[in-house]
């Protein structure tokens, strides 16, 4: 189930995280459809952010919104598409959480920058590691499709 996976992922992280946010930039990362389980679509610029609670939000562009609207997560778009407009809608998404979970091995240096920048008075923790070690756990659906 889909639940376990997630609570792997917090179980996991060495450091406790409020959340964890994967980054879909300029560079795919697999970890974004792990968590979302989407099977189609790109996802460029697009972020999954994880909650204590299991469940998963997805702040995407328009061009992907009718895709990703297909999938069971809520769906948000920023309102325009500037770098601040982006980093505004993640901070609404990211709310009071003080601990942001990133998976450094899936973002560059100027997304480490940006986010740093943009989500100021929060602490980046790595759990790349965490992410490695769920996913080394096969789900059900995981073992059929494999």
């Amino acid at each position: 189930m889909v639940y376990t996976r997630y609570k792997r992922i917090f179980e996991y992280a060495d450091h406790s995280v409020d959340v964890v946010l994967i980054a879909n930039r300029d560079r795919v990362d697999p970890n974004f459809f792990y968590l979302t389980g989407y099977t189609g679509g790109l996802f460029e610029s697009s972020y999954a952010i994880l909650y204590p609670d299991l469940h998963v939000e997805v702040l995407t562009s328009r061009l992907e919104a009718d895709i990703a609207r297909l999938g069971p997560h809520p769906v948000h778009l920023p309102d325009s598409y500037t770098p601040a407009e982006w980093m505004n809608a993640l901070r609404r998404l990211i709310g009071e959480a003080s601990k942001v979970g990133v998976n450094f091995k899936g973002i560059s240096h100027s997304d480490y920058l940006a986010l740093s920048e943009g989500l100021q008075g929060k602490t980046l923790v790595d759990v790349s590691g965490a992410l490695q070690r769920a996913r080394l756990v096969k789900d059900p659906d995981e073992l059929e499709r494999i």
